[in-house]
């Protein structure tokens, strides 16, 4: 489980106002009034009233990465091609 704290919305906003990842990308692309309009809807799902204060935001990740030399491919009669092998997937 992660979790992550925030002072208050605008500590949870702010960086979305800068264009930071994708979300942010999004946000500072959209006009004004929609900006706006997700702002209010995501303060409401968040924190479910008027009042701003702290909060917590909780997340799962069913993700991997491992890497495993090639030589193990080699041995599963695979051909040879860079001298690590990556895996990832999330779930």
């Amino acid at each position: 489980m992660i979790e992550q704290s925030f002072a208050s919305f605008d500590d949870y906003w702010a960086p979305f106002l800068t264009g930071a990842g994708r979300g942010g990308a999004y946000v500072v692309s959209v006009a004004d009034e929609r900006r706006r309009q997700l702002e209010a809807r995501i303060r409401t799902r968040l924190l479910g009233n008027p009042e701003d204060g702290p909060f917590v935001l909780k997340a799962r990740a069913w993700c991997v990465r491992g890497e495993f030399p090639r030589s193990v491919e080699r041995k599963r009669g695979n051909p040879a091609g860079s001298d690590r092998h990556i895996l990832r997937g999330c779930a």
